[in-house]
C-alpha cells in the first residue's frame, strides 16, 4: 500500500518539477491567476475515517467554476491532488499515508481567477499490523 502511494507521489513530484519555472501555474498557461477578490471556500475540514482514508468537506462558493486541491505531506511542498467540479463539496483521499501529518489547501476557481486558498491539517493514525495466525 505504501509503495503504491510512494509511486503516485513520486510521479506527482516529477510532474510538478517539470514546470519551466517555480512561479508557473500548475493548472497551465490558461489557468486563472491568484486573486484576493476570489472568495475562499468556508468550513474546510478533514477527518480520518480510517487509517488510510481522509474525508474532506467544505461549503460551496457562489460563482465557482471548480476547486483546486493540493496536499503537503509532513511539512514538504504542496503537490496537486485534483481539480474538482463545482458540483462537489467533498473529496475522499484513498489511500492516505498512515502515521503522517497531512496539510490540504483548497482554492476556489472562478472566471476572475483563483483564491489564495484555505488550509486544514490532519494527522492520520498509524495502521496497526494485522498478523496472520500461525498454526503449528
Amino acid at each position: 500500500m505504501k509503495i503504491k502511494l510512494l509511486l503516485v507521489l513520486t510521479v506527482i513530484v516529477i510532474a510538478a518539477a517539470s514546470c519551466s519555472s517555480p512561479a508557473e501555474n500548475i493548472l497551465g498557461d490558461e489557468a486563472p491567476v491568484v486573486s484576493s477578490q476570489v472568495e475562499n471556500p468556508e468550513g474546510f475540514t478533514a477527518s480520518a475515517s480510517s487509517s488510510v482514508t481522509v474525508d474532506l468537506g467544505w461549503e460551496p462558493v457562489e460563482g465557482a467554476t471548480g476547486y483546486w486541491l493540493e496536499l503537503k505531506l509532513n511539512d514538504d511542498v504542496y503537490l496537486p491532488v485534483a481539480q474538482i467540479s463545482p458540483a462537489f463539496t467533498s473529496y475522499q483521499l484513498f489511500p492516505a499515508p498512515d502515521g503522517s501529518d497531512l496539510t490540504f489547501r483548497l482554492r476556489t476557481l472562478t472566471a476572475e481567477g483563483q483564491s489564495n486558498g484555505v488550509e486544514t491539517t490532519i494527522s492520520t493514525p498509524v495502521q496497526e499490523p494485522n498478523p496472520l495466525p500461525v498454526q503449528a
